[in-house]
């Protein structure tokens, strides 16, 4: 059997051995030219920001074995398949298991909380989708950043018109839609996710719905006593059901006429 020669061993070790350095000094250099290495500390460490005390962000050089152990930052809301409704209240948590001093919420980009708790509880004004932010300032001035995106169902019912006053006992004439139901800012009828719904009232405070009233327009039934109508549009986005009602319209039955006595 042939023995390798020890000189041509010592040789490939030592060819190998440079071209790691080598190899080494390349990957630390590109590190160099982003600024992300400090070679000031003999333990290798990590360009971090975070929110200073004044709400500025600055920046600190972190050891690489704490930003590895470091968890991950998660948030969730209250509203069903991240759906909210137009005038819903969300809450957001946040959930970190890494020690947090400050929790700063952002929504749409724009500041709103500031403070040790993980919890933000807001109504989203206006009509649109909503992206809520958060930055978590640890202990070992770092932070952790997450965001979720929050969909909104947005409806509205539209408006109808109708005759005003009718006499005892009379059929009103059919109660028509001026506007149809506005759906995340497209007009729709009926379909498999929008219904209507009308709804009747005596006291326009309590409403019952209507059997089998689910078009766009509506027909009374004869009345004898003055009597609220109102439509109703519901959406269903995501597993989320939001609904909206539209003007009340009021139909006022007049008192019978008694045509008196003649000489």
């Amino acid at each position: 059997m042939m023995k390798f020669p020890k000189l041509q061993f010592k040789f490939f070790t030592t060819l190998f051995f440079i071209l790691f350095l080598f190899s080494f000094q390349l990957w630390g250099r590109s590190k160099l030219d982003t600024g992300l290495i400090n070679t000031d500390k003999a333990i290798p460490s990590v360009l971090t920001s975070y929110l200073n005390s004044a709400g500025a962000v600055s920046n600190k050089f972190v050891n690489v074995s704490e930003v590895l152990f470091q968890s991950s930052l998660t948030l969730t809301s209250s509203s069903s398949g991240n759906v909210f409704c137009i005038g819903e209240t969300v809450q957001i948590t946040a959930t970190a298991l890494a020690s947090v001093t400050t929790y700063n919420f952002l929504v749409n980009g724009e500041f709103q909380q500031n403070t040790a708790s993980s919890t933000f509880t807001f109504t989203p004004v206006g009509t649109g989708n909503v992206t809520v932010t958060v930055i978590a300032s640890l202990q070992i001035n770092s932070t952790l950043q997450d965001s979720i995106f929050l969909i909104q169902n947005a409806v509205q019912a539209g408006s109808i018109a109708g005759a005003a006053y009718i006499c005892k006992g009379t059929i009103p004439n059919t109660l028509t839609s001026i506007s149809p139901a506005i759906i995340n800012g497209t007009a729709v009828s009926n379909t498999a996710t929008t219904v209507y719904q009308w709804q009747s009232s005596l006291d326009g405070i309590t409403w019952n719905d209507i059997l089998n009233a689910n078009s766009e327009t509506y027909s009374p039934q004869a009345q004898n006593a003055t009597i609220n109508f109102r439509r109703k549009a519901l959406n269903l986005l995501n597993g989320k059901l939001c609904s909206d009602v539209s003007n009340i319209f009021k139909i006022t039955v007049l008192p019978d006429l008694l045509g008196g006595n003649i000489d």
